[in-house]
This record gives structure tokens, sequence and C-alpha cells, in this order.
């Protein structure tokens, strides 16, 4: 399944598949761009109810829609609003479920 443009990739379900794996991840903090977007590849398996994705600055937060994949990742853009641009974020990734993973691929910030 991955990795796809780069040399990793993010699973929840650590090195060995194991859905019983859970716990939060977050990214080193990137700024937005004015008038950009980021780019990522998000997928699923399992029940996405406990699972999540989402960019995070201070005590604001925009979730990321986990798109309807099975062991597959899907493009995923949000553009960057004007109240958002130029604030540092970083990618939050959650998983609380012991029965699904989360797969992340090629963040990208776009101008």
């Amino acid at each position: 399944m991955g990795p796809v443009g780069g040399r990793y990739y993010y699973s929840s379900a650590g090195v060995r598949g194991d859905l019983k794996a859970t716990g939060q991840s977050r990214s080193a903090p990137f700024v937005l761009p004015r008038g950009g977007s980021v780019e990522l590849l998000l997928g699923a398996v399992g029940k996405r109810g406990r699972l999540g994705a989402a960019l995070v600055a201070g005590e604001d937060r925009v979730p990321l829609a986990i798109p309807p994949t099975h062991l597959s990742m899907a493009p995923v853009v949000w553009n960057v609003p004007a109240d958002w641009a130029e604030r540092e974020v970083v990618l939050e990734l959650r998983d609380e479920s012991k029965k699904a993973a989360l797969f992340v691929d090629d963040v990208r910030l776009l101008p």
C-alpha cells in the first residue's frame, strides 16, 4: 500500500499490522501557505468512528475527513482559508480503536 511518493508512510497499526495498537501522533510544526493547500493521502481499515486526522493550531482544529477506503489511501485536499494562512500548525493523527487503523502518506504543502 505504501509508501507512495517517499521513503516512509504512517500506519497506526505499526510495522506488524497490529490493529490493537492505539495512540496519537503529531507532526513537526509547519506554516500554512497563504492561498495554498495541504494535500495528503489518507485511508483506513475497520470502523472509522475512533480514528481521526486534524490540522491543529493551538486550541483551533480542522478535522480532515477520512475517505471511505479499505486497505488503501485516497487524496485529501484542504484549501487554506485566509484566516488560517501563515499559521503554524501540526498534523494530528488519532487511533483510539483496537479494531481499526489509520494510514497517511505524501503530506504536501502546495502554494
